[in-house]
């Protein structure tokens, strides 16, 4: 009898979203995408904020099952993929093959506890980034998986610090979503079984879907402030004072590269932070 193995389906994080297992009163591994939003108050002068970031789902069109729930339109600056946006969905990944329960041990990312020295001695998530997470713009709940952080090359001579979640198929996999008041799915076809499939979760700039990020930014535009303050606003306590880089959370050695291909020009598309190591994802704690 001939032994059919399983072939291998990448859930690709890209961007701001922070890995934990460490969610009170709802346990399990998590993805947890923020929302980044900037409002502005008319009158109201305010310092410079994180750039607007959009979160979506993207597929590659070949793989996306037009017969699915959960609509998918064209990505406008990357035809061959689809995608849609993520606003408080709670995503799980279904697929037809058995896969190890998730961990985190050893997850080569940055950690948000103890990168900033905040007024809570140990710093917690913000209520809004527990469960129901009003805050986030989407949460993966993660079942099953192999996960790991890998590398991937951003502009000029940079890294950006990216996941992956690997997860066995025989040609099924599904991807659901539920808010407050739908549920949808994704069905994924075509699945490529001697090399990966992948399907992304980003939460970029909103420019990146249309690919109209400028290529330079200062520090002083309203939107120039650091990613790095839209991890810090996840976080309990006075953060208004927290200054420096990303790679100051990181500690242990560099990740692998990544196995599986960018979004086209993902890393080197965009504006001042939005595609250098400022916007890795994070761990927490």
């Amino acid at each position: 009898m001939q032994i059919v193995l399983a072939a291998t389906l990448v859930v690709r994080v890209l961007g701001l979203a922070t890995v934990t297992d460490q969610v009170p009163n709802d346990c399990g591994v998590h993805v947890i995408v923020p929302r980044v939003k900037y409002h502005a108050h008319p009158g109201v002068k305010t310092p410079p904020q994180v750039e607007d970031h959009t979160a979506i789902l993207v597929v590659p069109k070949e793989n996306y099952d037009t017969t699915s729930s959960w609509i998918m339109v064209t990505l406008p600056a990357f035809p061959n993929y689809v995608y849609t946006k993520l606003n408080g969905d709670q995503l799980r990944m279904l697929t037809d093959a058995t896969n190890p329960a998730p961990s985190l041990q050893g997850l080569r990312l940055p950690s948000l506890q103890g990168c900033c020295k905040v007024s809570v001695p140990s710093a917690k998530l913000r209520s809004t980034f527990q469960a129901p997470y009003t805050g986030a713009a989407a949460v993966l709940d993660v079942a099953g998986g192999q996960i790991s952080a890998c590398r991937a090359p951003a502009r000029g001579t940079e890294y950006r610090y990216d996941t992956e979640i690997l997860l066995n198929h025989n040609g099924v996999a599904r991807i659901s979503g539920d808010t407050m008041k739908v549920s949808k799915e994704v069905r994924l076809k075509n699945l490529p079984v001697a090399t990966r499939g992948v399907v992304y979760i980003a939460n970029l700039p909103t420019c990146f879907i249309s690919g109209t990020c400028p290529t330079t930014k200062a520090t002083t535009a309203p939107d120039g402030r650091a990613h790095l303050h839209a991890y810090y606003a996840m976080l309990q306590g006075d953060t208004s004072k927290c200054q420096g880089s990303l790679k100051n959370c990181m500690t242990g050695s560099t990740p692998g590269d990544c196995t599986t291909p960018m979004i086209r020009d993902a890393g080197g598309v965009g504006g001042k932070q939005a595609f250098t190591f400022e916007c890795s994802n994070t761990k927490f704690p």
